[in-house]
């Protein structure tokens, strides 16, 4: 059997899975033929596929060490580098690549993606804009300058990348999420409450990329929730057919028949039902004193306050009946909650006119910061809360619009907020995802505790550089006492 004939082999095993086959035959060959180096980057895809990326990455390094003008093997070992988090290194190997072809857009974007990782934007957006140049129709292209873009600050730019990524791909909901969001920040709010309805409706396409998934959480939510519109009289038939066939998943999940075109339009549909519309009056409370307010949210060595009544009757009431009627809870969490974003259907006129009020009503925190996002979590009844993190921003505002009679637990049901921040050097995932890492640092820092026990019309306001979680959730049974959770992030902080 000539070497080409066990290289096929070899990667009709790995095709199959059939990894320990490969492996021995591709050992073989390398002995035999040492200075090939086809057989080391096949042990590298199969350890690849194995889990093992550091393998991998050595196999493939020993590939390129034989063949080092080979830029297919570059560009294999310059993905797994970024894979297992050498960005610098993964860096050095497409620039090699881009001696050779400078034009390359897949080098382009790798090294694009390298520089971002080293926080180095501006070259990022220098990198995608030269891969544009020699691809101009690549969607995907366009968001990514987009989201350099807006790391750089530029919003207007931003949203003109996004924009294109859209016009491109026109389905495509997270380009126009982020659309939305630039023109946020923008002050163009108008045109930011238009293209959310545009990414909702992309989130609601059912043969979106990816497929649908059906989760027990949705599932459970959505016959809750189409009860509810039974009771204040706009169910409609084709809600109350589709509850009847959730019922019948959620006692058996073996009735897939209950599954049809019908019903998965239904599943991933967000639709406002006619909520969310800013309500006549006051908007925050009126006795509320700002200046009072802002002293208190910088007399402390950290600023995190807690402020009760926010919302004048009327916005409380609207804010309410859009988190109970609107159809948007399509997001399931691992720990059981449901979360909806801006771009999946909570980017309302009445959210959009909440964040400015609040900006516009405490301008010595809010300052020159705007909305760079916001989102809603419902939770069941009883479960966990969201693990303790940090935000991407200056500001963050957390609205409990539950009625405090729902809450089992006075003492409980809300937030606390660590006085210790995020370290500057901390990546996204560190602050973010972390959980071991962070309480590690909360303990060496003797990070004290300010517990904010939950309270219907209860905001809390706090650094969004502050380590926070929310409490176990024991709220009484009843969709309407399902604890609904409103945040919001204002300002660029903690932008790696």
């Amino acid at each position: 059997m000539t070497s080409q004939d066990e290289f096929r082999r070899a990667l009709d095993y790995i095709k199959a899975g059939q990894f320990k086959r490969a492996d021995k035959a591709l050992s073989r060959t390398s002995r035999s033929a040492p200075q090939t180096p086809e057989p080391h980057f096949l042990l590298g895809l199969s350890a690849y596929h194995q889990g093992k990326a550091k393998l991998a990455e050595r196999h493939v390094r020993r590939a390129v060490d034989l063949a080092p003008d080979r830029t297919d093997l570059r560009q294999r070992l310059a993905e797994l580098l970024l894979e297992n988090g050498d960005a610098d290194a993964a860096l050095d190997h497409v620039s090699a690549m881009l001696t050779y072809m400078p034009e390359n857009v897949a080098a382009l974007r790798m090294a694009a993606k390298a520089q971002a990782i080293l926080g180095r934007f501006d070259e990022a957006a220098a990198l995608l804009t030269r891969a544009l140049a020699v691809g101009p129709d690549d969607g995907a292209l366009h968001y990514e300058l987009g989201i350099a873009l807006t790391r750089l600050g530029d919003d207007e730019g931003a949203a003109q990348s996004f924009a294109r990524a859209a016009d491109k791909s026109p389905d495509n909901a997270a380009a126009l999420s982020q659309r939305g969001s630039s023109l946020i920040r923008l002050g163009r709010l108008v045109e930011a409450e238009t293209t959310f309805a545009r990414a909702a409706r992309a989130a609601s396409d059912p043969n979106r990329p990816g497929g649908i998934e059906l989760s027990p959480a949705v599932l459970r939510h959505e016959a809750e929730q189409i009860d509810y519109l039974e009771r204040i009289g706009i169910a409609r038939p084709d809600d109350l057919a589709y509850r009847d066939k959730v019922r019948s998943l959620l006692d058996d999940p073996s009735r897939q028949s209950a599954i049809d075109s019908a019903f998965i339009e239904q599943y991933v549909a967000i639709d406002h039902r006619g909520f969310g519309k800013v309500p006549d009056g006051d908007f925050l409370n009126p006795d509320i004193d700002p200046e009072r307010v802002q002293a208190d949210y910088f007399a402390g060595a950290r600023s995190c306050i807690e402020l009760d009544d926010v919302l004048a009757p009327a916005a409380l009431s609207a804010l309410r009946q859009f988190c109970l009627g609107a159809r948007i809870w399509k997001k399931p969490y691992v720990a059981g909650y449901l979360g909806a974003g801006l771009g999946e259907g909570f980017g309302c006129e009445l959210v959009l006119h909440l964040s400015e009020t609040l900006r516009t009503g405490f301008p010595k925190i809010f300052r020159d910061h705007r909305l760079r996002q916001a989102w809603g979590f419902k939770y069941d009844n009883v479960g966990k809360g969201v693990n303790v993190h940090a935000d991407i921003g200056v500001v963050n505002v957390n609205f409990w619009i539950t009625p405090s009679e729902a809450n089992k637990d006075p003492d409980g049901g809300g937030l606390t907020v660590f006085d210790a921040p995020a370290p500057q050097d901390w990546q996204f995932a560190d602050y973010n995802t972390d959980v071991q890492k962070i309480r590690r640092h909360l303990k060496n820092s003797n990070a004290k505790a300010i517990r904010i026990p939950h309270r219907g019309n209860r905001a809390a306001i706090f650094d969004s550089t502050l380590f926070h979680e929310t409490h176990d959730i024991d709220f009484h049974p009843g969709y309407e006492n399902r604890r609904v959770n409103v945040t919001f992030v204002f300002g660029r902080g903690m932008p790696k």
